[in-house]
C-alpha cells in the first residue's frame, strides 16, 4: 500500500510505502533487500511481526506520468462495465 505525497514548502514529491516484508523485499533496490531480510528474520526469532516502509523520491515528470495514468485507472474502473 503506498501514497504520494507532495511537500509544499519544497515542492518534493514523495512516494511512501508499506507491507510485510516477504512482499517488499521484491520492490526494493537488491542492495537492500539482504538488510531487510536479517532484520525480519531476528525480529522474528523475537516473536515479533514486522512491517516494512520505503520511499522513493519522485521528480515532477515521474508524478504527472503516474498521476495521468492513475486518473485514466480510475475513470477505466468506474466504467468497466460500459466498456
Amino acid at each position: 500500500m503506498g501514497i504520494v505525497v507532495k511537500y509544499k514548502p519544497t515542492g518534493m514529491v514523495l512516494f511512501l510505502c508499506k507491507g510485510a516484508e516477504n512482499v517488499m523485499r521484491d520492490i526494493v533496490k537488491p542492495t537492500q533487500r539482504v538488510y531487510i531480510l536479517e532484520k525480519s528474520e531476528n525480529l522474528a526469532i523475537e516473536g515479533l511481526r514486522t512491517l516494512v516502509m520505503c520511499q522513493k523520491v519522485m521528480t515532477i515528470q515521474d508524478y504527472n506520468t503516474w498521476s495521468k495514468e492513475y486518473k485514466k485507472a480510475i475513470v477505466d474502473y468506474k466504467y468497466k462495465d460500459f466498456l
